[in-house]
């Protein structure tokens, strides 16, 4: 049902009216599909309504029935939350989808490729197919990753973006753009700028993505998500998802191109391989392997002599963790530090930022953990952000406030990557307050926890 919405939708962008007011058996197929689609979301919606309150679910379904705005104090209502779990489906499932499909037909046509990725993937998840990969293995499958970046560089599923002038401009000086002229971005060409990516653009060569070329790489010749701050939210879980489902199947299966596959693009709004199969069998040649990272061997157990246990820590400084976060991320990771921080002695609080607008304290020390979203404050830090960049505050407002930062962000976002907590940082020592702890940083599209960890465990 989903396929032939999509494939409608693409094509009554090419027809003339008459012809397409014509096409009723189509029309009637469309709408059919459409209230399949729309029950069966308000089927799930209702279940779950049905089975009471459980604050212990958290997934996105639960996040959308019982998310409060903060401003209008609103919640979404069942037709808005259908049609934001129809739009997470397709937008969720065909690209996704697609990009698997080119990253198989590309390992498939590039042998040396895809012995490498078996190598990785036997290294790190090893031999145990009973047990399913961990959120570290996955963040170290790093050559399957630039696979499939590089499956998307060089046909990325939304292949297009566009853009309109609000006011006459000449691009590059040379090139007239009329107010409201809308402008066509084709991100396969986009990728394939010889000036960004070598003499040999066509070629599929997972190594354009090692982190060194990464980061020497402008930060606008790479578009497969879209730019701006309409470009894909979910970026993140679309990488993620691909890189666990890759790693299981080249874990489990020898990969078999029965027909010789010639690649040919089908598009249904996004872009995959038409008409692309391949058989599988289950793999026989995996050598030995253990999975990475290995456990820690058990530490050797000396006798001790019987003690008193040690007291309770007992304190009265305290901590204040402050987060600025819109999903969730920040607000966790804020109340891990407080609990920390509590089994440590502190007298702990946690609260948004916006709550502590001009009323940092002075005695113990803040710990502050926020996000960017397109270079803006999450939504319970906009007012805080506002106060602390107001130049009306004096040099020594935040004297005696002592302080430290972590910030989340993802590299993706690189013009804007990190400008929210790099603000907080800089304005806060500009007046006056004490930084006792270097700022640290995650990226969500790199090793997350593992840049957390080093962080935090020096703090």
């Amino acid at each position: 049902a989903m396929v032939r919405c999509l494939d409608l939708s693409m094509h009554k962008q090419t027809r003339l009216p008459v012809g397409d007011r014509l096409r009723v058996r189509e029309h009637r197929q469309f709408q059919e599909d459409t209230t399949y689609m729309n029950s069966l979301v308000d089927k799930i919606i209702a279940e779950r309504k049905a089975g009471g309150d459980q604050p212990e679910t958290k997934d996105l379904l639960n996040s959308m029935l019982t998310g409060v705005d903060r401003e209008s104090g609103e919640r979404l209502d069942d037709i808005n939350i259908r049609y934001q779990i129809i739009t997470f489906l397709i937008a969720g499932h065909e690209t996704t989808s697609g990009l698997l499909s080119f990253a198989l037909y590309f390992l498939l046509n590039n042998p040396d490729a895809l012995a490498t990725a078996y190598e990785e993937v036997d290294r790190v998840l090893g031999d145990d197919l009973s047990s399913p990969p961990t959120n570290t293995q996955v963040n170290h499958l790093r050559y399957v990753s630039q696979v499939l970046k590089e499956s998307l560089r060089l046909w990325p599923t939304a292949p297009a973006f566009t853009r309109h002038a609000y006011e006459e401009t000449a691009l590059c000086g040379k090139y007239q753009v009329g107010k409201q002229d809308s402008l066509m971005v084709l991100t396969p060409m986009l990728h394939r700028d010889p000036k960004i990516w070598g003499d040999n653009p066509e070629a599929f060569d997972p190594a354009n993505f090692v982190p060194e070329a990464e980061q020497n790489r402008p930060p606008n010749s790479y578009k497969p998500f879209g730019t701006g701050q309409r470009a894909c939210i979910g970026r993140q879980f679309a990488m993620l998802e691909a890189t666990l489902v890759l790693g299981m199947i080249l874990q489990r299966f020898e990969l078999i191109d029965h027909t010789n596959y010639e690649l040919k693009i089908r598009q249904t709004l996004t872009i995959k391989p038409a008409d692309f199969r391949i058989k599988i069998r289950a793999r026989t040649d995996r050598p030995a392997a253990v999975a990475s990272p290995p456990a820690p061997p058990p530490p050797v157990q000396e006798e001790e002599p019987e003690t008193e246990p040690a007291p309770a820590v007992q304190g009265s400084t305290p901590l204040l963790v402050l987060f600025g976060s819109n999903l969730g991320t920040c607000e966790g990771i804020a109340h891990q530090i407080a609990e920390d921080g509590r089994t440590q002695g502190f007298t702990t609080t946690v609260a948004p930022l916006d709550d502590y607008v001009e009323k940092l304290p002075r005695d113990g020390a803040v710990v502050i953990v926020s996000s960017s979203y397109n270079g803006t404050p999450p939504d319970d830090a906009a007012r805080f952000f506002d106060w602390l960049c107001n130049d009306s505050l004096g040099t020594d407002a935040l004297e005696g406030v002592s302080y430290t930062v972590f910030g989340c962000g993802d590299r993706d976002w690189a013009a804007t990557y990190q400008r929210v907590p790099k603000m907080i940082d800089s304005e806060m020592e500009a007046y006056g307050a004490r930084r006792v702890y270097q700022r640290g940083e995650g990226d969500a599209s790199d090793d997350f926890d593992g840049e957390f960890r080093g962080w935090y465990e020096h703090l």
